[in-house]
């Protein structure tokens, strides 16, 4: 692929999937190249990368297959479930749910070691146990299959330091990207800016969020709740441990135990594992500010 640097060099990688049909996005090989020249400046004292995603998606190619390059260090391939024999140096690149798994299995993370989480939000709670358990270091990237990373952040920090490729600019009330040369690009996510070189996603386009890997929509979920015998209605939203959470507002005097129950089997026979909402709150009206719009629940 170096060979293609200098070049008008492109290549086509495809998407997870997980909101619908995979479909290619296409990139220049000299941007590919130049985003792993610049993590290898903020890495150039790693000796191993260990991979734990695939190579044949854009965040595994990068940091799996170019960045390693750009670096001179060799990658080995672990899989969750098997001894990942880590050692001081290591980059270990992952995707949250593996990183919750390897917190279950290693309890203690050897001295020296940095871990890098992409393909789906990470999880505050979990930023924070990782780094407890021995972590030096948790770089979690935003980004996507059709743009490559857009912008860095070292957990426990919110904001995500833009990559030098990329600037913000002003949509109305909304923000864009623009590229060097000066190519407008829809940010997956509503953003605020943060200072010149910064931003913190703060809701998807669409209205989906990760669970497990997988795009969910809450508000489909939601529907599907108020289809089921005893709910006058329904709102879902994602909570802090990474899955959905419920609020319901039962049709008169019910149950809560016995409506849990229920919610439970219903459901299970209705909706994919990931799209099942884990816990449920009951009241007589859906949480509203006093503005009238909906607003979270503990």
């Amino acid at each position: 692929m170096q060979g293609h640097a200098g070049g008008d060099a492109r290549m086509s990688v495809r998407t997870s999937g997980s909101t619908g049909t995979a479909k290619p996005c296409v990139h220049a090989v000299a941007d590919l190249l130049g985003e792993a020249a610049f993590l290898a400046t903020r890495l150039g004292d790693r000796r191993r990368v260990v991979a734990l995603v695939p190579a044949h998606h854009l965040y595994g190619m990068i940091w799996t297959a170019l960045l390693p390059s750009a670096l001179g260090v060799p990658v080995v391939v672990r899989t969750i479930g098997a001894a990942l024999e880590l050692t001081a140096g290591d980059l270990v690149v992952a995707v949250p749910e593996q990183w919750q798994a390897a917190l279950r299995l290693l309890r203690r993370f050897p001295d020296d070691i940095i871990g890098v989480s992409s393909a789906g939000p990470l999880p505050d709670r979990l930023g924070a146990d990782l780094l407890a358990a021995g972590l030096a270091r948790l770089l979690d990237v935003y980004g996507s299959s059709e743009t490559g990373a857009i912008a860095i952040r070292d957990v426990p920090a919110t904001a995500y330091d833009l990559l030098p490729r990329w600037r913000l600019a002003a949509d109305g009330d909304d923000w864009q990207l623009l590229d060097r040369n000066d190519t407008v690009t829809p940010l997956p996510d509503h953003v605020d800016r943060v200072g010149d070189r910064a931003l913190r996603p703060t809701g998807r386009r669409d209205g989906a969020v990760q669970v497990g890997g997988h795009n969910v929509w809450p508000d489909r979920v939601a529907r599907v709740l108020r289809e089921a015998d005893g709910v006058a209605d329904a709102v879902v939203r994602l909570h802090a441990d990474g899955r959905l959470k419920a609020f319901i507002v039962p049709e008169g005097d019910c149950d809560p135990a016995a409506l849990t129950e229920r919610l439970s089997r219903f459901v299970a026979d209705r909706l994919a594992d990931h799209e099942r909402p884990k816990t449920f709150r009951f009241g007589t009206a859906l949480p509203r500010n006093a503005m009238g719009k909906m607003q979270d629940w503990t």
